[in-house]
């Protein structure tokens, strides 16, 4: 995994890569659990994450690729 924080502007940016070995599950632009013992509580953090990034009037951005998991955010840091 690798995460970088950094102020850009008067923003916030905040980027996460992490590494996977299962194939992604989306559906309509929303990610399905991979995990085996399908837990209610799995799934629910990029909802929530997606969730206070509106709340604070930020922008998210998630992709992938075979490898790799990518999320950037960008939040309002107003003085």
């Amino acid at each position: 995994m690798r995460a970088s924080l950094s102020q850009s502007g008067s923003y916030l940016e905040l980027t996460i890569d992490n590494c996977h070995c299962e194939k992604i599950k989306e559906k309509n632009g929303e990610f399905a659990t991979t995990k085996k013992d399908k837990n209610l509580l799995h799934g629910i953090g990029i909802k929530n994450v997606r969730k206070v990034v509106s709340d604070l009037n930020g922008q998210i951005d998630i992709s992938y690729t075979d490898d790799t998991f990518h999320v950037g955010i960008l939040l309002p840091n107003y003085e």
